[in-house]
Order: C-alpha cells, then sequence, then structure tokens
C-alpha cells in the first residue's frame, strides 16, 4: 500500500484520492474477530486512548490463555497492528505503527459504537459538520452532532470510568470519515502534550483553519468545579497555542471543550 502510494506520487505528482488501500482494510475484519469478549474490547479502547500499551511480549502461545491480556495484546504486535516504540519500567512499550493502521482501530471502534447502541446517522450532516470546521471555522457543529447521536446513548454504565480520552477516542472515530483532516493524538510539544491537533490533509490543501483543541471532562456531580476546570484548561491552550508548533500561524484555531457528563457541553475559543 505504501509503495503504491508512492509509485503514484513518483509518476504523476498527485497524492492518491484515498490513503488507505482496500486489502489494508481486511484487518478491520480480522481485528474484529479477535476481539471476542468485553475484556479485549477494553484493551484496545485503551491503546487507543493511551496512544500504546505496556506489557510483556509473549512468545509462546496456548489457547487456554488466548484471552489473557498479554497474550492478546502480543498477538495485535504479531499481526503487524502494534509495533515496539522503547522500554518502560522494563517493560516493552508497544504503540500504534502508523496512520494507516490507526485507522484501522478508529474505524473498528466507531463501527462498535454503532452496532452497540444502534446509532443510526446522517452521513451528509456529519460530513456538512467537519466541513464547518475546515472552512467555516465552527466547532460547534461537529460537536453537536457528536453529542447528540453518540454521547447521548451511553449508558449509565459506560460513564463509570469515563474521561475524557474516552471522548477523544469518540470525536477521532468521526473525524476519519472526512478527508479534510489527519488528527493527531497528544502530539508532544515543548510545553507539554495537545489532546489534539487537527492537521489538514496533505491532499486538502485548501482547507482554511486547523485546530489545537483541549478536552476537559466533569460528572454531573462535580459541576461545581467548572470554573476552575475552565480556567486550567485555557492556561492549558494559551501555552500551546504559544509554543514554537503554533506561534507563528495564523490559520489555526484554538478552543477548549468540557464535557458534562453525557449530554451537556461548553465551547470556549480564544
Amino acid at each position: 500500500m505504501i509503495l503504491n502510494f508512492f509509485n503514484q506520487w513518483l509518476m504523476t505528482g498527485d497524492y492518491p484520492e484515498k490513503l488507505i488501500d482496500d486489502n489494508v482494510r481486511t484487518d478491520y475484519g480480522r481485528l474484529n474477530r479477535l476481539i471476542a469478549n468485553e475484556k479485549n474490547r477494553q484493551v484496545v479502547e485503551g491503546i487507543l486512548a493511551e496512544e500504546g500499551i505496556t506489557t510483556d511480549i509473549v512468545t509462546r502461545f496456548s489457547f487456554d490463555r488466548m484471552y489473557d491480556q498479554e497474550y492478546f495484546v502480543s498477538l495485535l504486535y504479531y499481526m503487524g497492528l502494534l509495533t515496539i516504540k522503547g522500554v518502560r519500567y522494563g517493560k516493552t512499550r508497544l504503540g500504534i505503527p502508523n496512520h494507516v493502521t490507526r485507522m484501522i482501530f478508529w474505524e473498528y471502534f466507531e463501527r462498535k459504537l454503532r452496532d452497540k447502541y444502534n446509532i443510526k446517522y446522517d452521513t451528509e450532516e456529519l460530513a456538512k459538520s467537519i466541513w464547518q470546521l475546515g472552512f467555516d471555522g465552527e466547532i460547534e457543529p461537529f460537536v453537536s452532532y457528536v453529542s447528540e447521536n453518540v454521547l447521548n446513548r451511553l449508558s449509565n454504565r459506560d460513564l463509570i470510568n469515563f474521561d475524557e480520552k474516552y471522548i477523544k477516542v469518540i470525536l477521532f472515530s468521526y473525524l476519519i470519515t472526512s478527508n479534510l483532516y489527519h488528527p493527531i493524538s497528544e502530539p508532544e510539544i515543548e510545553s507539554g502534550y495537545l489532546d489534539i491537533f487537527l492537521e489538514r490533509d496533505i491532499r486538502m490543501p485548501d482547507v482554511k483553519y486547523e485546530w489545537i483543541i483541549e478536552l476537559k471532562y466533569l460528572k454531573k456531580n462535580q459541576r461545581d468545579e467548572i470554573e476552575k476546570v475552565k480556567e486550567k484548561g485555557l492556561t492549558q491552550l494559551q501555552r500551546y497555542a504559544d509554543s514554537r508548533k503554533f506561534k507563528d500561524k495564523k490559520d489555526v484555531k484554538k478552543v477548549l471543550l468540557v464535557f458534562i457528563g453525557k449530554d451537556e457541553f461548553k465551547i470556549l475559543t480564544q
């Protein structure tokens, strides 16, 4: 797939219309068959939220332990869906190797949400809301769309361990339905780790706005903390905007999204 990408670029000077070959998408089916239980599903969601996982790589497999976390994660590694990123605390740190594989995970997650909660949405309306992000500089239509069509359908059980990382994965899962952006999770800059950077896709140079997004989440019973959370979030956002990566960029919009429970959110821009 990568070879085809560069062959097209070298021969024509144009980027391919699709960055992911349909043959690569067969990994989605393999992934779906592997994640046959709730435990493995949670592992995959954790990998997406944390951009990886720290574990021991298993070299000998036993069918009796195939659903143990270390066995399952090692299998993802041997399938090429994870790669070694380094060592942490004497254990191997595995991460998602590239954007293509990350999209396979995100597509898996979006389909699981759709099936689990019987989510049916208007693809044209979703596309329009992402278009407004890129060309009108408006984020409210997209956030409202995800809130109404996805977040509001979550069960109370889902909210027990819910946080901004889970929201980030959900937002990413719907952003990839468009080719306007290459969403980047927690890019490292000199002042810390930004939650989301929406970088325009190389195939869409006319996209007017890129976005840096900071996420915060409060449970309903934490509402009295909202002012403190706002202050902290806006301070972080400004620090990221002043970093070398973004300081001289004129087309980057900054926003703090504060989610309260599953059915309320506040948008604060700078």
